[in-house]
């Protein structure tokens, strides 16, 4: 099954999503929710579970992560990648992060969520993009982007040895220098998957310590192994819900900050 398949997607959410006029590849990059026109969406999308690690149990991992919105200025540009159905960034919007531009490529999906959060996040932006290409956003423009398991899903593809790379290239260019890619997986070479000077990560590390680092020309990056709790749902599923991982005892955060050019 090829999680990094679009058609794949289109199939698993025209299961939940009502009939919609979806927009087109790269289009509403600048539009939000408040955007669009009045019309109830069906409570399905609303009431399912996240399908990959819980948004409700991730934001408490990530704020401490997120630039202060306490700093004098305007508020941090954030990306989500891969968005999907997940209420992770209406969580983070209730937090005050109200700068969150949402990309996808399943149009469905865009235009599903872009429906949903009209009126509580109207601030929301949703974008049709692949990951790996997006060239609608503009070079050095968001301060964070996060993942909660779109490299993973890329992982299960058959091409994933020139995606992900292709990804951590992309993420790397929309990124301004100094800005933070947080991404959350299950599994524990992923940061060598998008930079092979990153292979090393982890190598000499006390196995006794959750925590790891390491940096290549583009990156410093940070590993932390996260354990899940006895009863979640990824762990009884034996890994990210979907996906068969490595491990379901935990998952890992990892937060690449980008560098510089020259240092």
């Amino acid at each position: 099954m090829d999680f990094g398949d679009v058609e794949y997607w289109e199939r698993f959410y025209r299961r939940y999503l009502p009939p919609a006029k979806p927009p087109g590849e790269g289009e509403a990059a600048l539009s939000t929710g408040a955007d669009r026109g009045s019309g109830g969406a069906e409570q399905q999308l609303l009431e399912q579970d996240e399908w990959y690690l819980e948004a409700s149990a991730l934001v408490p991992r990530l704020l401490p992560c997120l630039p202060s919105l306490a700093e004098e200025g305007q508020l941090p540009a954030v990306l989500m990648l891969g968005c999907g159905s997940s209420r992770l960034s209406e969580l983070l919007y209730e937090a005050g992060y109200h700068h969150i531009t949402n990309v996808d490529f399943s149009p469905l999906v865009i235009a599903s969520m872009q429906e949903k959060t009209r009126s509580a996040c109207p601030t929301l932006q949703w974008l049709v993009a692949d990951v790996t290409h997006m060239p609608a956003i503009a070079s050095s423009s968001f301060d964070v982007a996060i993942d909660k398991g779109t490299l993973d899903a890329i992982m299960s593809a058959t091409e994933w040895q020139t995606s992900a790379p292709a990804m951590g290239a992309e993420v790397h260019r929309v990124l301004k220098p100094g800005g933070l890619w947080l991404l959350c997986s299950f599994g524990d070479d992923r940061a060598e998957c998008v930079d092979e000077q990153l292979s090393e990560l982890g190598a000499d590390a006390d196995p006794a310590l959750n925590r790891c680092e390491g940096r290549s020309e583009r990156w410093h990056a940070v590993r932390e192994r996260i354990a899940l709790p006895a009863h979640s749902p990824e762990k009884e599923a034996g890994g990210g819900g979907a996906l068969e991982e490595e491990e379901a005892g935990a998952w890992y955060l990892y937060a690449f900050t980008k560098l510089p050019a020259g240092e």
